[in-house]
């Protein structure tokens, strides 16, 4: 495996490619009714791991760009000397930028869940072995379960939640007085989040939005898993029957019956399964539509699409080319070489390579390609050399 500055390109160019089909599929109802939530999900993961591996492979081949794409990948990555001995270029200042950032919004939502934490044990009543919570929590868990799980009734919700990776916690609505039928339907809802792990995954994919926090299509994403897995609990269910389908439906209407918009700490730290009315909406016209039998060809070809565009975005990786006109267009072959050609190692571990003495440089992350060129520390370093053996 091999990370490049290229390599990161690629994966950005590869995962936006990988979620445009799937927000087309987001947008058509029947079409995502036929090929399932599952077929979705699986459509998501492969995305996600994208993003999570930006590095190119031993197979894979180099695409040179044409010339107007490498012209301003080569003024990106040409150094400039701000000071003497000290040189940096405007690809060094945004990855910089991006990686303080990113490490920013990484350490604000790690400590948006422990501040989360922190107001529901220091807010929340523990209810676990109070009926008829106990009795329901009994009826729907194993032993085992109800040893790792708690229920607490909190103030600063106005729906059912869970949260916690490694303590999860059952949130139910202080303010509200549910029947023991839509009790039932809301444990089960976060109980099957909770046997799903859907919890790591939801913060697994926080934190990839908050590395790729400047990408639109990576928060597009946050939102879609989230829907995908709402939907995931929304079919379990309602695949008891209609009787279950009819109380579950109600348990919905029931809290968002009595949800508010008060801007409270959870409404900005949290999405409940219950919030967000046009979510909603889509979930219950899901819910409500005849059963309809999947459609696995169309299933399969689009496995096929996506599964293809994940593979093939690690068969090439696009690379720039800043080697003047006069080279690249002259009909004979000059082979870089240590009478003609030099490299210079860089801070971060890239070179820059002085070709044909010097008439254009380049900066690549190896130099496999350039085998028999000298490699100095600096450029000063090269030309005192010169001048000794001059």
């Amino acid at each position: 495996m091999h990370f490049s500055f290229s390599s990161v390109l690629m994966t950005l160019l590869a995962s936006n490619l990988l979620l445009i089909p799937i927000s087309l599929l987001f947008r058509n109802e029947k079409l995502l009714a036929e090929i399932g939530y599952k077929v979705m999900i699986v459509f998501c993961i492969v995305t996600l791991v994208r993003l999570l591996f930006p590095c190119e492979l031993p197979f894979t081949r180099t695409v040179i760009l044409p010339a107007l794409f490498s012209d301003a990948l080569s003024l990106l990555r040409h150094r400039h000397e701000i000071i003497p001995g000290f040189q940096v270029s405007i690809s060094d200042v945004l990855c910089v930028g991006w990686f303080a950032i990113s490490i920013f919004f990484l350490i604000s939502y790690v400590w948006r869940q422990i501040k989360l934490r922190a107001l529901v044990l220091r807010n929340g009543r523990d209810v676990t072995r109070e009926d008829p919570y106990a009795a329901i929590l009994g009826a729907l868990c194993s032993e085992k379960e109800r040893r790792h799980l708690r229920l607490r009734l909190f103030p600063f919700t106005q729906t059912p939640m869970i949260t916690g990776l490694r303590k999860p916690i059952i949130l139910l609505p202080q303010n509200t007085t549910p029947a023991a039928k839509d009790l039932l339907f809301a444990l089960r809802h976060e109980l099957y989040h909770y046997r799903h792990h859907d919890l790591g995954l939801k913060f697994l994919v926080g934190c990839v939005s908050a590395f790729y926090w400047w990408n639109p299509f990576c928060h597009i994403l946050s939102r879609q898993v989230d829907t995908l897995q709402e939907m995931q609990v929304d079919a379990s269910i309602v695949a008891d029957g209609d009787e279950a389908a009819t109380g579950y439906m109600s348990t919905i209407m029931y809290y968002l019956k009595h949800s508010k918009d008060s801007g409270d700490y959870l409404s900005q730290s949290e999405e409940s399964a219950f919030d967000g009315k046009n979510i909603l909406t889509r979930r219950i016209h899901m819910m409500q539509r005849p059963k309809t039998k999947p459609n696995y060809l169309v299933s399969v070809a689009l496995l096929l699409l996506v599964f293809g565009m994940y593979i093939g975005s690690y068969l090439i990786i696009f690379e720039n080319s800043s080697y003047a006109p006069e080279i690249t267009e002259s009909e004979s072959y000059v082979v870089p070489e240590e009478s003609n050609s030099y490299a210079v190692f860089n801070a971060d571990g890239t070179y820059t390579v002085y070709l044909f003495d010097g008439r254009c440089t380049e900066i690549v992350d190896s130099l496999e390609y350039y085998p028999d060129i000298v490699i100095y520390s600096n450029k000063e370093e090269h030309d005192e050399t010169v001048q000794k053996d001059q």
